[in-house]
């Protein structure tokens, strides 16, 4: 009995190890830093649902979902005075990016997760197969 509970111990610890089944290719953030320039920006997603433009900061929305959210971007002094853009606009699942002449300067999003993952097929057999025989392991070491 004792033996078979270290056996059910270490298949349980082997299947917590390979039990990540899939590999991310690229993060949210690797795909938000591809665009970097207002042309980028419209070849992956379109023309914006909402522009806003002061001075020479525009910033773009790209709006998916619904919510209430106050936005504020408070830039950097320039020519002795701050800009401040705000409001109070209804977005949960959203994208903005903030240009100064047509170049990306920041990028805020919520609720959206652009994470590229690729399924570890041998992995999830491993898996699948561990748990199978750790389920089989534990009848037998409950029945004794």
């Amino acid at each position: 009995m004792k033996n078979n509970k270290k056996i059910v111990i270490q298949i349980l610890i082997f299947s917590f190890f390979v039990s990540s089944c899939t590999q991310v290719l690229y993060t949210h953030k690797d795909y938000m830093e591809r665009y970097s320039t207002k042309s980028s920006v419209i070849s992956g997603f379109g023309l914006p649902t909402e522009k806003r433009i002061e001075g020479d900061i525009e910033e773009w929305y790209y709006n998916f979902g619904t919510n209430t959210i106050v936005n504020t971007y408070n830039a950097p002094l320039y020519n002795n005075s701050r800009i401040g853009i705000g409001n109070a606009q209804t977005y949960s699942k959203y994208v903005k990016f903030t240009f100064r002449n047509d170049y990306v300067t920041n990028w805020f999003s919520q609720g959206v997760d652009y994470t590229e993952r690729e399924i570890k097929k041998t992995k999830t057999i491993i898996y699948i197969i561990s748990c199978l025989g750790f389920g089989v392991l534990l009848g037998i070491a409950t029945s004794q």
